[in-house]
């Protein structure tokens, strides 16, 4: 679903802009939009399933995707039932840039501690009891 997400946002840059002066319309709203190809304001598993398959998923994908995102059992993705799939992959994008960014400190402290000579100290006192 996300790769169909991203190929929507792709074909956007595409479209021309029909109002330059306007409010910019909500990049998630964009995207729903280029997947609701008839334009009903749903996206129904047929739409899905052809999205998918031009990205080279199986159908299949496409049915499992639904079920996933599909809250109220309808059969089809509603804008709000897909505006809460794209909020959930962005916090965990947003995750995985904090433990990246975690990552970082940790390692950064690590190896302060490391050059200030304990982590030294210790590792050369467990290295002479293990010789003893």
């Amino acid at each position: 679903m996300l790769a169909a997400a991203e190929l929507a946002a792709l074909r956007l840059k595409d479209l021309p802009s029909s109002n330059h002066i306007g409010t910019e319309i909500d990049q998630r709203d964009r995207v729903f939009r280029l997947l609701d190809k008839n334009g009903d304001g749903r996206i129904s598993i047929e739409e899905l399933m052809e999205v998918m398959e031009e990205l080279g998923a199986p159908g299949e994908d496409a049915r499992e995707m639904m079920q996933l995102l599909d809250s109220n059992s309808d059969g089809s993705l509603s804008s709000d039932e897909f505006d809460l799939f794209q909020k959930q992959v962005e916090f965990m994008r947003n995750l995985e840039d904090k433990d990246d960014q975690y990552k970082t400190i940790l390692n950064e402290k690590l190896q302060m501690e490391y050059n200030s000579g304990l982590i030294q100290v210790y590792s050369k006192e467990l290295g002479n009891r293990l010789a003893s």
